[in-house]
This record gives structure tokens, sequence and C-alpha cells, in this order.
């Protein structure tokens, strides 16, 4: 998966939902500003449907994001569990 930010400008809030723990910088950035924000970090648990990536995993390490996540408050959704759906050929017709 590439790296992936996406940064939502609403009326008088901003909202950044982040991928990867390489982009946990753009969370901090974010939050660190004046207003009303809405920080989401996506967990990768789902290794049957994408990948998962945690603490000691081989391809990529969620420690310092999900650490802050928690520390902060920031919403932390995790992938196997509470998305039914990741990519759109997974819906059901």
């Amino acid at each position: 998966m590439k790296d992936k930010v996406v940064r939502i400008k609403g009326k008088g809030y901003w909202s950044v939902i982040v991928f990867k723990t390489g982009k946990l910088q753009m969370l901090q950035w974010t939050a660190s500003r004046e207003g009303k924000r809405f920080m989401l970090y996506v967990h990768h648990t789902d290794s049957i449907r994408e990948w998962a990536y945690d603490r000691n995993s081989h391809i990529g390490r969620l420690d310092k994001g999900l650490d802050e996540a928690k520390e902060k408050g920031w919403t932390v959704v995790d992938m196997k569990n509470d998305w039914k759906v990741i990519y759109p050929f997974q819906i059901e017709k």
C-alpha cells in the first residue's frame, strides 16, 4: 500500500486520516494547530484482506503512532474488526 494521508478541510475544522506510521508527523502537526480537529489513525490488522502490521511486524511498525493515539485520545480504527469492506470489489451485489 502506498503512503496515504487524507486531509479534509471543513468549516472551522481539519481532519487527518493516517494509514501508516510514516505519516505520524502529519497527525502531530495537525493536532498541534488551533481549532477543532478529528484525528483518525488506521490500524492495519487484516492480513487476509490487506496487510497486517503492528508493533512487532516485519512489514512496518505502528508502535509510536498507536501509543500517541491512545495518549492523546485520537480515534483508532481496526481494519479487521471495524471495517466490513476494505476494497470495493469485496462488496456483495
